[in-house]
């Protein structure tokens, strides 16, 4: 029940601070807000009314919708051929979004994936503030322990610096996290000590690394993951001025491994027909959220982050029903001089989505047949 408490609070923040994008440019740019709606359809009950907009409350618990005047553009299907240049005048002066240059309309359109790319970096800001500016020195740190493995039983504990490294008669000074794997695996199955920083404290931890046949698949001798990366912390006045600038660095570095990841799921569904086996669709998320919940805000927030640039990227794509496919619209309106047929477009929305949706029950039975096996 937490899990799909989580999932719920966590996409609906997404998806109405990406509507909340939309609303704010169409107020900017003299668009009407008919209705912004917390959930989606059918309607509970009017919350209130704002500057001629009614807020309202909905039956279903998911993110929440912006409606904007003439949206559906039923006025220009009706009217387009016969209206005057008198009545588009008056139809823009209304706040009509058909009626407004096609430069208002993509900005408007574009307004909330800019909002789920600016939610995207405050989440990952927030992080790093709390946790320090991630700097590689030159340290090995601890990442990660595997479960029941000799650093488990040893007990290291994940953000241990290892600052040298004892056999025998031997000390070697460790500062590279390769010089580190070499000097285990040179020991494996010998008792050897590590001096290890925890916080302000130095420690021995006596460990003795797997033999290479005693050790799991996809672990090391020590069952640890380790890295070079240190989080710094900086005077608390300059911590949220650096945090925000490794949270777009953040930010921008997951917006390429999520078009990597689309390219490649475009190419399985091409060549093998099928969806690859990585991508996740709302069960999957759900299950995802409700074990990431467990250990915190903190991953929690870089989840929320993750998840609102991946909503960012995807809804840019130029396919029909989402953002990015009315901006291609749009585009071609320019280039031709004047609109699409409504009744075109809007099959090709219809499309779009059925296409969409159809992907999405498909990504759903693998995430239930997983979650199954």
């Amino acid at each position: 029940m937490l899990t799909v408490l989580f999932f719920l609070i966590l996409l609906s923040v997404l998806v109405l601070v990406h509507e909340l994008g939309h609303f704010i440019a169409a107020k900017k740019l003299g668009v009407v807000a008919e209705e912004f709606g917390l959930g989606l359809p059918p309607k509970v009950r009017r919350l209130f009314v704002w500057q001629g907009t009614e807020f309202t409350l909905n039956w279903l618990p998911l993110g929440g919708f912006v409606k904007m005047r003439g949206e559906d553009r039923e006025i220009k299907d009706n009217e387009q051929k016969t209206m005057s240049k008198e009545q588009k005048a008056k139809n823009k002066e209304q706040g009509f979004f058909f009626a407004q240059p096609p430069w208002k309309r993509a900005v408007i359109l574009v307004a909330g994936v800019f909002m789920n790319l600016v939610l995207g970096v405050a989440a990952f800001t927030s992080v790093y503030t709390v946790l320090g500016i991630p700097e590689e020195r030159d340290v090995v740190v601890i990442d990660g322990v595997a479960p029941n493995s000799p650093a488990e039983r040893a007990q290291l504990n994940q953000n241990d610096v290892v600052n040298e490294f004892k056999v025998q008669s031997s000390k070697f000074k460790v500062n590279d996290t390769k010089q580190f794997i070499e000097l285990i695996n040179q020991h494996r199955g010998e008792e050897v000590t590590l001096i290890i920083k925890r916080g302000q404290e130095e420690k021995e931890i006596v460990v003795t690394p797997r033999l290479e046949s005693e050790t799991p698949e996809g672990e090391g001798a020590l069952g640890v993951a380790i890295s070079n990366i240190q989080f710094i912390h900086y005077p608390r006045w300059q911590m949220p001025f650096r945090a925000s600038v490794t949270g777009f660095k953040e930010a921008l570095a997951w917006g390429r491994n999520i078009i990597g990841g689309l390219g490649k799921m475009v190419f399985d569904l091409a060549t093998h027909g099928k969806v690859p086996n990585d991508l996740a669709g709302p069960v999957g998320i759900a299950k995802i959220t409700g074990e990431v919940a467990k250990r915190g805000w903190i991953p929690l927030f870089q989840l929320a982050g993750i998840l609102s640039i991946n909503l960012a990227v995807v809804n840019i794509l130029p396919i029909p029903a989402l953002d990015g496919g009315r901006l291609l619209f749009l585009g071609i309106e320019k280039l031709r001089g004047k609109p699409m047929d409504p009744k075109k477009e809007r099959l090709a929305h219809l499309i779009g989505y059925t296409l969409l949706i159809s992907l999405l029950i498909l990504i759903t039975i693998k995430d239930l047949i997983g979650g199954v096996g």
